[in-house]
């Protein structure tokens, strides 16, 4: 286990003992509380008793009072206080209710005051009917029933009082109880908290040296960096002329194909338009009958040249992509290409796709070009779709076909430089469209490849001559 977790634990810990002790702080006021309710429970049967006991004594005085006087308040009196004698027993039943010995006690009081109240009635019955009463035999039965009724009142306070003490020995040691929890587990947590604390202090300790190591470090790498810094400077340096250079083998090779095309039409071309109008001449001569079918094949190759001659003058640098732009030499250069190869295109482009700049336009049909010849060698696909649009201030050209699709191996390169795995061409078609500030991207799965070269259309100015 890890300083950290330690250190956690022992918070964990200092927690729960914490909430442990506002649980046991929360029980002992509970008990506390509980212990107060059983002493206000055990006044309030005292207090009815007392009630209960005073209204017994009052119809008693009263009963007395009429028995010797005969005066109508005494009767009066003496009704009053027997009709409050029922609701008194009613309302202490109900308090000692929940202790069957309290029920007993309740009933056997009940009792005592049905025949005590049994016998006033007679008394009280005899004196309105003028029968003559012995005070002295109702005296003496008054103080035995005063005395029974007495001794069940007393049975009711005694019970209450046992219960009393019981319930509050049994409150006290729960209350003991959870002071004892109460100050064990805040004792506890004080001593986990504070070993959290020197566990916190040695961590922070730790944690400064390590940070001034760390600093020390950083200084000593600090050099380092610097170097770094400078030899970055020097490979940005660096990468940059091999731009610039990359970017002047591109023109030359422009610069060379417009110069080869040139000569081959101009010079190559004009020999071989020679060659076969002095055939012409000879097969019109009646001295080389014997020699025509020779003359004829030699006409006839004259003618081949020249075609081909033509086409690979066109295709190094095509004289119509500058005469008439993209628009018109993409479909003239896909005609020669579908004779070429039997492979079937089709050409899609955007109604309001116009002119672009020298450079774009050379820079799309080299790309145009070499996805066809890779279309051609290596798809064995029998059509391609070829589309060219503006999109968001980019020209957009695509090239798709039905072929068998780039190789796992060349394709397994999905960190971006996917183009250092494939061929020469596509590494050209990549860079053009990087020095013109656009992208080439390659989607390739076993139904097919599409090529897409994205340019802007309104580009930086490059160096002097851009891309020829």
């Amino acid at each position: 286990m890890t300083p950290q977790e330690r250190a956690s634990r022992i918070f964990q810990f200092a927690m729960a003992l914490l909430c442990v002790s506002a649980i046991a702080s929360y029980l002992s006021f509970s008990y506390f509380r509980v212990g107060e309710q059983w002493v206000s429970h055990t006044q309030e049967v005292r207090a009815a008793v007392g009630d209960l006991e005073y209204a017994v004594n009052a119809a008693a005085r009263a009963r007395m009072g009429y028995l010797t006087s005969g005066a109508e308040s005494d009767l009066a009196e003496f009704n009053g206080a027997v009709a409050r004698i029922p609701a008194k027993v009613l309302h202490l039943r109900e308090l000692t209710s929940d202790n069957p010995v309290q029920v007993n006690n309740c009933t056997q009081l009940e009792t005592l005051l049905a025949t005590r109240q049994q016998g006033w009635n007679q008394e009280i019955q005899q004196r309105r009917t003028g029968t003559t009463i012995n005070l002295t035999d109702v005296l003496q039965q008054n103080v035995r029933l005063a005395a029974d009724f007495a001794v069940g009142t007393e049975a009711i306070r005694s019970e209450e009082h046992r219960l009393l003490e019981i319930r509050t020995r049994s409150a006290h040691r729960r209350f003991l109880t959870a002071i004892a929890a109460v100050g064990g587990s805040f004792v506890l947590a004080l001593l986990l908290l504070y070993f959290h604390f020197l566990m916190l202090t040695r961590e922070l300790k730790g944690r400064t040296e390590a940070q001034q190591a760390l600093r020390k470090s950083n200084e000593e790498l600090a050099g380092e960096v610097v170097e770094r810094r400078a030899a970055e400077k020097k490979l940005a340096v660096s990468e940059a002329s091999l731009r610039e250079l990359s970017l002047h083998l591109l023109r030359t090779q422009e610069e060379e194909r417009k110069r080869i095309g040139r000569e081959l039409h101009d010079s190559l071309g004009q020999y071989l338009a020679m060659l076969k109008l002095n055939l012409d001449l000879l097969d019109g001569s009646p001295d080389v009958a014997a020699n025509r079918d020779q003359i004829a094949q030699c006409v006839h190759l004259a003618e081949e040249s020249m075609r081909e001659m033509r086409t690979i003058s066109y295709l190094l640098y095509p004289p119509m992509l500058e005469e008439v732009g993209l628009k018109s030499a993409i479909p003239w250069y896909l005609e020669g290409f579908s004779t070429r190869s039997n492979v079937q295109t089709r050409f899609e482009i955007d109604s309001q796709f116009g002119r672009l700049s020298r450079d774009v336009e050379l820079a799309l049909f080299r790309v145009l070009q070499e996805s066809l010849t890779n279309v051609h060698r290596h798809s064995g696909s029998p059509t391609a779709n070829v589309r060219l649009s503006l999109k968001n201030g980019n020209a957009v050209l695509e090239v798709a076909d039905q072929g068998r699709g780039i190789t796992e191996k060349s394709s397994a390169h999905a960190d971006g430089e996917w183009h250092t795995s494939l061929g020469v061409g596509v590494r050209g078609m990549n860079e053009r469209m990087r020095q013109l500030g656009g992208k080439l991207e390659i989607a390739s799965s076993p139904k097919g490849t599409v090529v897409t070269a994205v340019v802007p259309t309104k580009q930086a100015p490059m160096a002097a001559g851009g891309i020829n």
